[in-house]
């Protein structure tokens, strides 16, 4: 009877694991399947391509993929112009702000919805001039570089992650969102962090 009710435990598991299924632009991240041993017991085991603990603590304190030098110069803000949504001028579409302790870290995740009816490559950064406090969380977030979906597809994910270290004032960064082939459609994010 034991053993029959571990099978069914393991048939009910099984079925519930949906296998991942990668998008356009997007990395596949392993995720953890459940199994049984013979008393029962649950086992994580890490799927195909997921990290080991060795190659964890090998890429600690290692830094992420970084964009190629032409499209790296790119990462820009753009001119000043009329922001409806805004109801002002801005080099910016949107923006981000929060208040911590300067011994704290915050994150923003930032979602980038696809805007044309067709896929699009694009690439994204944070500018030169970003206060060095600021980082993208590069195994949180899309890729650097890929190819975006059509309207109405799943958004691509930035997740920027401010650790002031100490640091207190007003730390600012830009995060730049460049659609290649449609400039004009790309988006440019302020990030105000005051540290206290």
């Amino acid at each position: 009877m034991q053993s029959l009710s571990v099978m069914l435990l393991a048939t009910t598991a099984t079925a519930l694991v949906l296998p991942a299924t990668p998008r356009m632009g997007m990395a596949v991240r392993a995720r953890p399947v459940m199994q049984f041993d013979d008393e029962g017991g649950m086992i994580k085991e890490i799927e195909e391509g997921g990290m080991t603990l060795e190659q964890v603590k090998a890429s600690y304190g290692a830094s992420g993929p970084e964009l190629p030098a032409d499209k790296a110069a790119r990462v820009v803000l753009k001119e000043a112009e009329w922001n409806v949504e805004k109801m002002a001028v801005s080099a910016t579409d949107a923006d981000f702000e929060a208040t911590i302790s300067s011994q704290l870290d915050t994150e923003f995740i930032i979602e980038i919805p696809p805007p044309m009816n067709t896929i699009e490559a694009y690439f994204y950064g944070l500018t030169a001039d970003s206060h060095q406090a600021f980082s993208i969380s590069h195994e949180e977030s899309s890729p650097i570089e890929g190819r975006m979906q059509r309207r109405g597809g799943e958004p691509e994910v930035v997740k920027i992650k401010c650790d002031p270290n100490g640091q207190t004032g007003e730390l600012q960064a830009y995060l730049c969102f460049i659609l290649d082939e449609e400039p004009m459609y790309s988006k440019y994010y302020g990030i105000t962090v005051k540290s206290q």
